[in-house]
């Protein structure tokens, strides 16, 4: 069961007994939180395996190896920060808002929505929510290109 759902396998068994599926859950919650750019080879694991899948990979040990993390830019990091963690959610998911970056010095910009995108028409203020003229099935204007927002820019004809 997770979050109330219960999930069943859809594998046949020939040779084993039936085991279920193991989810990221199974395999990842006991891992200890690292810092951006954390670079130690062996670190504790400092708690005990909480799923029998755990166990069968830490086989004994109590050292942890190769639970690193690439030094990651201030910007990339406020988005890994600011992805909703609710079930489903991804960076398509991300607020358009202005953040502080891990630097102290710059802020993120807000998404401007400047044109018109007849897919997903107006939103419910009539606000545009195009932001190349490729929402529309037009050519990309390389001068629409808006850096340094929280909610990267990825124009629709990307999409394609």
């Amino acid at each position: 069961m997770v979050d109330e759902r219960k999930y069943l396998s859809n594998c046949k068994w020939s040779s084993s007994a039936p085991l279920r599926t193991i989810t990221v859950r199974d395999a990842m919650s006991d891992l200890p939180e690292i810092r951006n750019g954390a670079k130690m080879n062996e670190i504790p694991y400092g708690a005990q395996a909480l799923t029998p899948f755990q166990k069968v990979l830490r086989a004994g040990g109590a050292v942890l190896r190769d639970h690193v993390c690439k030094e990651m830019a201030p910007l990339v990091e406020a988005r890994m920060q600011h992805v909703p963690l609710g079930p489903g959610s991804d960076w398509r998911d991300l607020p358009n808002i202005v953040v502080r970056l891990s630097d102290g010095v710059t802020y993120t910009k807000k998404l401007r929505y400047t044109h018109h995108d007849p897919k997903n028409g107006k939103s419910s203020t009539g606000a545009l929510r195009g932001v190349c003229p490729c929402a529309s099935d037009k050519p990309c204007d390389p001068l629409c290109r808006q850096d340094n927002t929280l909610d990267p820019m990825v124009p629709a004809s990307h999409w394609q």
